[in-house]
């Protein structure tokens, strides 16, 4: 996609009932950093600039966009098909049911522990970092703090 090109989240819809029905999944695509996704939930409906999603987490088959404002939507996508789409030098999985943006990282307790909590701008309650991609998370937070 182009500088700041805009996409929906929502699939478009097949007017013929013999279409192959696409999954919702696929709709996404290739997402870059500079890129805005629409959003909505219940109380709002706007477009949001992936530099402002703070975490992506897994709830069944929905995940939960959490934004750097403090607001967060439910999406029906898997995080499999978030993780597939989003620019990856700016987004890690750091749980098998979460991916947070690096760049939103306020904090880390117990960083040197085998499984650190991750505070996000935005976020009311820290995610935690599995054991398994805590050296992951620990090498590419320290690429980001060495570039220049």
């Amino acid at each position: 996609m182009g500088a700041g090109a805009l996409r929906f989240v929502t699939p478009a819809v097949k007017s013929a009932p013999t279409a192959a029905a696409e999954p919702a999944d696929a709709a996404l695509g290739s997402l870059d950093a500079d890129d805005h996704v629409f959003l909505k939930n219940t109380h709002a409906a706007r477009f949001v600039p992936l530099a402002e999603f703070a975490a992506v987490v897994s709830c069944d088959n929905y995940t939960d966009v959490f934004v750097a404002d403090g607001s967060h939507f439910l999406v029906r996508r898997s995080l499999k098909a978030w993780e597939a789409a989003l620019p990856a030098e700016l987004f890690a999985r750091v749980h098998r049911q979460a991916l947070v943006n690096l760049a939103q990282i306020e904090g880390i307790a117990d960083p040197d522990g085998d499984a650190p909590a991750l505070t996000l701008r935005g976020m009311k309650q820290p995610i935690a970092c599995s054991h398994r991609l805590s050296p992951e998370l620990r090498r590419r937070l320290l690429g980001r703090l060495r570039q220049p």
